[in-house]
């Protein structure tokens, strides 16, 4: 791993470039590059956003945490599953939740408070950018969606480099702006090398690169008609962060020059955002706090009254949160739930199964869940739907032939009852190191006497008979939920 080079003033900046870009900092995780990729308009985009997120189990405290916060939980209940968060809230509020969290986890390893106002800096824009864009067109979700990701992406030259080196961070921010022309030019070609190189490693979309700032402006991108909208919020959001009265009205009239939003409006929108901004991202408390008393004195005190219930006694509500959080929930709890949506009849079924998946992990607390079903040919079942660490190597390495030849799975089948079994057992799993003798209890999913279906559970311990009877509740919900689809 090459060595860490020290910040030597202009004079070693290819070093720092090489760095930060080939050597040891993040890369994009394969979650987010699924996230970003995922297209309001496609055809199941919330079961994939649900999937996707369940696949990271890192990300699934995360997300439900942040939907229970003052803002976001309105429903009155806690929201207990991801299936649950993106069906209240929808595809773009669950995706744009996915996406900061991953930004953020840039700066957990890392105190620097000049990073910090980068990252306060991104998400305040994104929120501010995603509203001007439901103003200018609030049926086009795909131009909301490339407004937030143009936004919250837009400083990462500058992230990745404080992220590096706050001191380096902070005299190339200054030669930007007080340097001899040949030291600025150096400065701006340094930070476009990395936002091009980091574009192409991380394979970020067209909307984003060509939005990246420093990036060359040769091409606009279709949604954002005018290149100076994403870095004027930018300029704008960063004079409120540093506190610099005489600028913000300046910029905040140059916003609605460009996006033709009034004033007035834009003010709400800023303290929406910083709202926003304050409520899902409480490791920058700190920082958007002296952001909002800053804007305080810029905007209409009437105007902010109103939104003020959102975060009145945080931290006391937070702590609240906190230990609901933490309690665990019930298995009848979930089943109720669960109930309800079942009988739901503007609920997909991929949705209920998706949540059946979710509240077997929950509530049995499992190693992994898997669902698979039938294929279309009806000589295999395959994995559709899964959650728990390594389960995307288990979705593309567990395969049951159907009708089965093993006379394990024959007896589960013919049964259409629960049984313990191992991985091994499975005759075409191919062996995924560690986990070839671990137990296993698949239970089949039955229709008129027709298998279509199975869940594979692995165990972190024996199951007793009350979550056996949780087991076959939930196999008779699932397989109520599929007759109701068929008739």
């Amino acid at each position: 791993m090459p060595t860490k080079p020290c910040f030597q003033d202009l004079e070693n900046l290819e070093d720092i470039y090489i760095y930060i870009t080939q050597a040891d900092m993040p890369s994009m995780s394969a979650t987010i590059k699924k996230i970003i990729e995922l297209n309001p308009e496609y055809e199941s985009p919330s079961n994939d956003l649900t999937q996707i997120i369940l696949e990271d189990y890192g990300l699934i405290g995360k997300v439900l945490k942040t939907v229970n916060s003052i803002y976001y939980n309105r429903f009155g209940k806690e929201i207990t599953t991801v299936t649950q968060a993106v069906m209240l809230l929808g595809f773009i509020t669950i995706k744009e939740l996915a996406l900061s969290m991953a930004l953020l986890d840039l700066s957990h390893s890392n105190n620097s408070a000049i990073l910090k106002k980068l990252l306060a800096q991104a998400f305040i824009s994104a929120h501010l950018a995603i509203q001007i864009a439901e103003k200018k067109n609030p049926n086009n979700n795909c131009m909301m969606e490339e407004y937030f990701l143009s936004a919250l992406f837009y400083p990462l030259p500058r992230i990745l480099t404080a992220l590096y080196d706050e001191k380096c961070y902070l005299t190339l921010a200054d030669e930007e702006i007080r340097g001899i022309q040949e030291r600025q030019t150096k400065v701006k070609r340094f930070w476009m090398r990395i936002g091009q190189t980091i574009g192409k490693t991380w394979n970020l979309p067209s909307t984003i690169k060509t939005n990246l700032e420093f990036a060359p402006q040769a091409i606009k991108h279709r949604w954002i008609k005018d290149q100076e909208l994403i870095p004027s919020i930018h300029i704008c959001t960063s004079a409120i962060i540093e506190q610099d009265q005489d600028n913000i009205s300046t910029q905040i009239k140059k916003i609605e020059q460009i996006s033709g939003v009034e004033i007035s409006e834009l003010k709400t929108y800023i303290t929406t955002a910083i709202n926003k901004s304050l409520i899902c991202y409480p490791t920058l408390n700190n920082i958007i706090k002296d952001v909002k008393n800053t804007f305080i004195e810029t905007t209409d005190i009437d105007k902010i009254n109103k939104l003020e219930d959102l975060t009145k006694d945080k931290n006391k509500e937070d702590s609240s949160k906190e230990k609901e959080l933490n309690k665990s929930i019930s298995l009848i709890e979930l089943l109720t739930e669960f109930t309800d949506v079942i009988m739901n009849p503007n609920i997909a079924l991929d949705q209920t199964i998706l949540m059946s998946v979710e509240i077997l992990h929950k509530g049995i607390d499992l190693k992994r869940v898997l669902f698979c079903l039938l294929t279309a040919e009806k000589n295999a079942m395959t994995v559709r739907y899964g959650i728990g660490e390594k389960v995307e190597k288990l979705r593309n390495n567990v395969i049951i032939k159907y009708p089965p030849k093993n006379d394990k799975l024959k007896k589960i089948f013919k049964n259409g009852m629960g049984q313990y079994i191992t991985w091994n057992d499975l005759p075409e799993f191919t062996q995924i190191q560690g986990l070839e003798n671990n137990t296993i209890f698949i239970f089949p999913i039955t229709i008129s006497d027709k298998t279509i279906g199975c869940f594979i559970l692995e165990l972190k311990h024996d199951l007793n008979q009350e979550k056996l009877n949780y087991i076959k509740t939930i196999q008779n919900l699932i397989t109520m939920a599929m007759q109701k689809q068929q008739r």
